[in-house]
């Protein structure tokens, strides 16, 4: 049947847009998933309600074939929307079914659109792309861009305005303005620059914090100095020196670590976030090397006066900056150290990780700092990458940009509790159909078909005529009219009860059917 495929095909074609839509931007869509179900909905709807017409009328002309009370007739008529037909549906089967159906087809028409509806939404997701960002970063930082070189084998230099401009900003921790196009979103990459290759190693010993003796010495460190290698390649040490744990007696742990740095070109990783650049610190360990490099500005052959390369910009950067020495200082019942500002950020002021008995007499722990010292470094010479570069030194950086898009995002079990609602109501409506050929005929509640079968129509002119369409060609021109109790022309009409209020006036004119 035609209306059964047009709903099969909204119910196909509503699937389908919750299908394919889920995910998507809403921004791909010119015409809104919700607007095509609502659409999809109404026609499923519109075609449900015309085939439930179709299938009254079939239960009605069965109902009536098999023999049946007028007030079951009129109860399967009108769908049993009223409380005075309830014995009709206790007595009558075809009513009892035709009033189920009804009620069937209505709550499926209410419940299907919302649950469809609910089936899709829009949500915010980030979503990641490929992009190709230029970048202005120097792969290398040119000797005498940071200085000069005052005294090579002490790693004396004179700064330039460049270095300490870059140092103030470190430490003031400044955003950096993006050399290239801004990022409609985050950009995550990376980008060759000036940076540092190292290796490490680390080697532990006691102190006892109580004992005179050993007032005066270090127990918290960083320091940098400039040597080189055997091949005489220039090498920035760096040492750093902490009290790691003490134990009840006031036993410390102190622990020590080597690295030997050299200048290198080194792919960092960056982030873009619209038109600010950052050094991404969660992902630069461990450093991805492209090469290491020895700059004659380093080497301690470097003479007075001549550019300082990267590692005496380095060095000199630590140097002013985080370099510093603490000695433990000895008293008769207590002990405490003489740093300040630099040891008192990786000083260990939370309580827990101290034994109770060590609280009130050696309370002096610090965090490792050497990790920190070199993501400074690394974050000095990023800095000064940029700073550097020139119209030569661009760069094309493969990036993967994420960005919040608004997307619709599809609820399946709503989807799946619609469409079996809908399958079910039509299923229900189709199956009354069945048999109906038994009719003999195609059958509709039309006035004209009813009041013909009721033989209420001129039976010289319409013997064995049943269908309407049949009826309208032989008498459908016939002019009749309603008088207030019946239609009249030149035949006799179907008679309908009148009120009690018009009883009397009317008794006299009522005619009996014709035989």
């Amino acid at each position: 049947m035609l209306l059964a495929s047009i709903m099969v095909a909204c119910m196909a074609a509503t699937a389908a847009v919750v299908v394919i839509s889920n995910h998507k931007p809403v921004a791909s869509w010119a015409i809104s998933p919700a607007v095509l179900i609502a659409f999809f909905s109404s026609i499923w709807s519109g075609s449900l309600t015309l085939l439930l017409t179709m299938s009254i009328a079939v239960i009605w002309w069965r109902a009536a074939s098999h023999g049946s009370s007028l007030e079951s007739l009129h109860c399967i008529w009108s769908k049993g929307l009223g409380l005075k037909y309830i014995s009709a549906l206790r007595s009558n089967a075809a009513a009892r079914w035709a009033v189920i159906l009804s009620w069937l087809v209505i709550i499926a028409e209410v419940a299907h659109n919302p649950l469809l509806q609910r089936s899709t939404s829009t949500t915010v997701h980030q979503l990641t792309t490929s992009v190709d960002i230029v970048l202005g970063v120097a792969e290398k930082i040119p000797d005498g861009w940071i200085g000069t070189v005052v005294d090579a084998a002490a790693g004396s230099i004179l700064t330039y305005p460049n270095s300490t401009t870059t140092i103030r900003d470190w430490w003031l921790n400044a955003t950096i303005a993006n050399p290239g196009p801004e990022c409609d979103g985050a950009c995550q990459g990376r980008v060759r620059g000036s940076g540092i290759d190292y290796s490490c190693y680390s080697t532990n010993s006691t102190l006892d914090l109580t004992s005179g003796d050993n007032s005066g010495l270090f127990i918290f460190g960083i320091n940098t100095k400039m040597t080189s290698n055997s091949t005489g390649a220039p090498i920035l040490n760096l040492s750093t020196l902490y009290s790691s744990s003490i134990d009840e007696n006031c036993t410390a742990i102190l622990t020590s670590w080597n690295c030997n740095i050299q200048a290198a070109t080194v792919d960092y990783p960056f982030l873009v976030q619209n038109s600010t650049l950052t050094l991404d610190s969660e992902n630069l360990y461990p450093p991805v090397v492209v090469e290491t490099y020895i700059s004659d500005g380093d080497r301690q052959t470097a003479t007075k006066g001549q550019g300082a390369g990267p590692l005496l910009g380095l060095h000199d950067f630590i140097t002013s900056t985080l370099a510093t020495n603490v000695s433990l200082v000895v008293h008769k019942d207590f002990s405490v150290h003489n740093g300040q500002l630099i040891s008192d950020i990786f000083y260990q002021f939370n309580m827990s990780t101290y034994d109770p008995a060590t609280v009130g007499k050696c309370r002096l722990e610090w965090v490792n700092p050497t990790q920190y010292v070199l993501t400074a470094m690394q974050d000095y010479l990023f800095r000064s990458s940029i700073s550097v570069h020139t119209n030569e030194d661009s760069q094309h950086c493969p990036a993967q940009r994420t960005s919040p898009v608004l997307i619709f995002q599809s609820n399946f079990r709503f989807l799946i509790g619609s469409l079996t609602l809908m399958t079910f109501a039509v299923l229900c409506v189709l199956a009354q159909f069945w048999n109906w050929w038994e009719l003999g005929r195609r059958v509709t509640l039309s006035p004209v078909e009813v009041a013909n079968a009721f033989g209420a129509l001129p039976s010289n002119r319409l013997d064995n005529v049943r269908m309407v369409d049949d009826i309208l060609e032989v008498a459908g021109n016939t002019t009749v009219r309603y008088d207030g109790v019946r239609f009249s022309n030149e035949c006799i009409a179907l008679q309908r009860r009148p009120s009690r209020r018009m009883s009397g006036i009317q008794d006299a004119r009522y005619k009996s059917l014709p035989d």
